[in-house]
């Protein structure tokens, strides 16, 4: 059984490797025709943060950065890109996201 498991595996790895590689291949193709670069949109929600945390340095308040972020313009000058997915989700750093909410009080 040990065995069947292991051949399986080795005729199965490279397929999964190849649609792996084919899929990244097609989101990096997706971000450079849309005019980003690939895997930066952590990024720009962490210079979205920064600004917000150097306007306020007291903090926009407890579960306000998204709502402080899209209508101030904080994500907008960052880069963030205009879809419902990014401007609707926090900053993917708790560090960030606790300065730029309530600054050195939670801390």
């Amino acid at each position: 059984m040990v065995r069947f498991a292991a051949l399986a595996l080795a005729l199965v790895s490279p397929l999964m490797l190849q649609a792996y590689n084919n899929r990244m291949g097609q989101q990096a193709a997706a971000a450079r025709a849309s005019g980003g670069v690939v895997g930066d949109e952590r990024a720009l929600f962490e210079a979205a943060a920064k600004a917000m945390f150097a306007d306020h340095p007291m903090g926009v308040g407890a579960n306000q950065y998204v709502v402080v972020a899209s209508t101030q313009g904080y994500s907008e000058r960052a880069g963030v890109p205009w879809n419902w997915t990014s401007r609707s989700a926090n900053v993917h750093n708790t560090y960030l996201l606790v300065a730029a909410e309530t600054a050195g009080s939670a801390c």
